[in-house]
This record gives C-alpha cells, structure tokens and sequence, in this order.
C-alpha cells in the first residue's frame, strides 16, 4: 500500500509544479487554471490522509 501512496505523492508533486508554472504565466485565464488546480490538488490530498 506504501507504494500507491508514494506513486500518488509524485504525481501529486508533479502535478503542483504544472500549477506553479501556470500561475507565473502572464495570461489570466492559465493563473486561474494554476489557482483552481492547486485547490484542486489540496482536496485530494486531505481525501487521502483522511483514508
């Protein structure tokens, strides 16, 4: 089971960098993708430490 939640932690990691890259891009409908996707990202995250 360790090893679903490590996979699932890199591509969370991942993930968050794809966001972090669109927020620092100057187009406002990619920052408020990158917002959305880190809100996104978190829920998951607390679904999964829940479990």
């Amino acid at each position: 089971m360790a090893d679903k939640a490590d996979s699932a932690h890199v591509v969370i990691n991942e993930i968050y960098g794809i966001a972090s890259e669109l927020l620092i891009l100057p187009d406002k409908a990619a920052q408020e993708c990158g917002k959305q996707l880190r809100k996104l990202l978190e829920q998951l995250e607390r679904e999964i430490t829940q479990k």
